[in-house]
């Protein structure tokens, strides 16, 4: 268990996209609950078009939490708010300890 897993104390439900319709829109797929640290965190990023974005949390999720599924940017969700960015945290030895994703 590594030390991001105690810290996630939290849930949130993650809404993992499927496949996308005729007008190349992400259509609604499976939904579960994992563990996580969500924090309150404004942070300006940019959008999807260019334009700048505020968002308003922040998510630390485990790798153990997410697997081999990695969160995709404007096309999942975290409760039902679209993710705006996605960071992976790598520790020293070069593996991947969990995700930053902010809201």
């Amino acid at each position: 268990m590594s030390a991001l897993d105690r810290y996630a104390n939290q849930t949130v439900v993650c809404t993992i996209s499927g496949e996308l319709n005729e007008y190349g829109d992400p259509m609604e797929g499976s939904s579960k609950k994992i563990h996580c640290r969500k924090e309150p965190m404004q942070k300006l990023i940019t959008g999807q078009h260019g334009e700048v974005c505020l968002t308003q949390s922040f998510y630390m999720i485990p790798f153990s939490q997410m697997g081999k599924y990695v969160l995709k940017v404007f096309v999942d969700k975290l409760d039902d708010v679209i993710v705006k960015e996605v960071n992976t945290l790598i520790n020293l030895k070069g593996v991947v300890e969990g995700y930053e994703a902010f809201t």
